[in-house]
């Protein structure tokens, strides 16, 4: 409610009315209009007011902000001792249109006093959302759609704060001076109810389940101040008025703005799943409040991917000293006793200016020379004898060599990274607002190759991290860097080299993770530093699996980066492979309460 003044001055045996602007009212909003008269003492003067014929739309009046409106409306006015009084009408548009008052005092029957006072009465037509600082809002492809918010970085280093969005009501005729309320709320998550990621089951009421400390429903601002979820603005000369959304950095927060010139109606709006209504559920829009798409906060991370160099050293080297043949195979007895039981398991021999051959496995034969199990007889077995031999095991990652060279010139591909593109039919991060780019981790071109270790151990990772991951200083709490290494095979005990091995590892990743955090977002874990997927073992894996294709490798050690814990079942942070690409709920609440980059407290 509004308070404009009217002035009526009795000067020298004559009234004189000091005119006021033209006045918009926002419909069915009371606007206050304070009448004062100069007069004789201790005299009351009585008065009619009532609209003027004409005009679009239709305005009323009262004596009290609640009382009963009506056209023509009979008010009086008393004055004091020294001749001043002053009383209070309502005025409340009931039509949208143009209208203007008239009034007559009674001290002058039958004449009516025009104050050329024209009320434009209107409403908002729309309440629509525009970035600011980002390059554009762009549709949620995610339940119930609305738009999508970034507010990371725009790159490495920037200190930008991108979490306004602006939020303007358009007013239905260009009026200006009427003020609007902008309120956010938090509505209701569209993904999940009754579990870890949304706690209550939607309907009225629902909503308030924004990770952002206290529930905060979203901060409104006008000129850069503001810090609740209400704020008011005047529509300026074209009927527009403005005001900021700030968002929280949560991936899923999400939000929609009401708007209105009426106080009671903005009031009885209320959350019910993703929408807003009033208490009649009936959904906006309404005549007298308008409201937003919902918009959700989503979140980057950027990657650095960079990959081993060619393998070196990924063979044993021995001379034959005896052999046996028979069945359709050679059992060949080394010198030495050098390589790892089953190492060589389907993989191949190359005899110095001979042949070469496919082997079966490899066992040990202590305290004599290893075994070497050829697939085929050699003829005749003395002519190898006393041969340098060069053995590989069937280590092809990319199925392209015949026979098997133990990739000798091929450095790990980048690669099972389809996973994570940002569609959101293969983004396996999507259900926690989440887009993967393999951007360098924000450093163009920053696609490193590492030193080639055949079984690396920790220390080797660490070398690697410490000496490759180049965009680690980019990490931010609103710029997300990962590193993720294509690496060739694990230690040797887990590389699935024999395949006998029960332990492979196809990934790994140092990080702090959990795997239930609780309620609330006290207890985020670290997340991590580093991430390697090892493509010889992943294509052993699932060669033996009879599944040529594995995509959500790449995706799990990232998921650890990001502070996910292995769990069991049929979820993508499974501490088995079984091809399933779901996250859990407690994995998606443990993604959405992270607002810092991955290893950074």
């Amino acid at each position: 409610m509004r308070k404009f003044l009217f002035l009526i001055a009795l000067l020298a045996g004559s009234y004189v009315v000091t005119q006021a602007q033209p006045v918009g009212l926002f419909l069915d909003e009371p606007l206050a209009e304070v009448r004062s008269v100069n007069s004789t003492p201790n005299t009351t003067i009585h008065y009619t007011v009532r609209q003027k014929t004409g005009g679009t739309g239709d305005i009323t009046f009262a004596t009290s902000v609640n009382g009963t409106y009506s056209d023509p409306l009979n008010y009086s006015i008393t004055t004091n001792g020294s001749g001043f009084g002053q009383t209070t009408i309502y005025t409340k548009g009931v039509t949208t249109g143009t209208a203007t008052a008239e009034e007559n005092i009674n001290l002058f029957p039958g004449v009516w006093f025009d104050w050329n006072l024209p009320y434009s009465i209107t409403t908002i037509s729309s309440v629509t959302l525009t970035a600011i600082n980002q390059p554009t809002l762009d549709t949620n492809p995610n339940a119930s759609n609305g738009l999508r918010v970034y507010p990371d970085g725009n790159g490495p280093g920037d200190s930008t704060d991108r979490r306004a969005v602006k939020v303007t009501a358009t007013m239905a005729n260009a009026v200006a001076g009427i003020p609007i309320i902008f309120k956010s709320f938090d509505v209701d998550d569209p993904s999940a109810a009754g579990d870890a990621v949304d706690p209550d089951t939607g309907g009225a009421g629902s909503g308030l389940d924004n990770r952002i400390a206290s529930g905060q429903n979203g901060i409104m601002q006008v000129s850069g101040s503001g810090s609740t979820n209400e704020v008011v603005a005047y529509t300026n000369s074209s009927g527009v008025a403005e005001a900021n959304l700030i968002v929280s950095m949560h991936p899923g927060d999400n939000y929609r703005v009401a708007a209105s010139g009426n106080v009671a109606a903005l009031n009885d709006i209320r959350v019910d799943g993703t929408i807003l209504e009033d208490s009649s559920n009936n959904a906006l829009p309404l005549t007298k409040v308008k409201g937003t798409d919902m918009l959700t906060v989503w979140r980057t991370l950027h990657l650095e991917v960079d990959r081993m160099a060619a393998p070196s050293g990924n063979s044993g080297w021995n001379i034959m000293q005896t052999g046996w043949t028979g069945g359709g195979q050679t059992i060949v007895q080394a010198y030495y006793n050098t390589f790892e039981p089953g190492q060589y398991e389907n993989g191949w021999i190359y005899f110095d200016g001979l042949d070469d051959h496919g082997v079966s496995t490899n066992s040990a034969n202590a305290p004599y020379g290893d075994l070497v199990f050829v697939q085929s007889e050699l003829d005749p077995v003395w002519a190898y004898e006393e041969q340098e031999f060069t053995i590989v095991d069937d280590d092809d990652y990319n199925d392209d060599d015949s026979p098997n060279d133990g990739d000798g010139t091929e450095a790990a591909p980048i690669a099972h990274l389809d996973a994570m593109d940002n569609l959101t039919s293969t983004n396996v991060f999507a259900p926690a607002y989440i887009t993967v780019v393999n951007d360098g981790g924000g450093i163009g071109g920053n696609n490193n190759t590492t030193a080639f270790h055949v079984n690396p151990d920790e220390e080797d990772l660490d070398d690697i991290f410490d000496a490759k991951y180049g965009s680690w200083p980019n990490g931010a709490d609103n710029f997300w860097v990962a590193y993720l290494v294509m690496g060739y095979q694990g230690e040797a005990a887990t590389d699935n080299d024999p395949v006998s091995e029960v332990d492979e590892e196809l990934g790994v990743t140092k990080a702090v993770a959990d795997d239930d955090i609780g309620a609330g977002c006290v207890d985020v874990p670290l997340g991590g530093f580093y991430s390697f997927v090892w493509q010889e073992t992943v294509r052993d894996y699932f060669v033996q699996e009879s599944d040529p294709v594995d995509d959500l490798t790449a995706p799990h050690e990232i998921g650890h980066q990001l502070g996910l814990e292995d769990r069991s079942g049929n979820y993508l942070m499974s501490d088995t492979a079984n091809g399933f690409s779901t996250l859990h709920p407690n994995d998606i609440h443990i993604l959405r309460c992270r607002t810092k980059a991955p290893g950074r407290s």
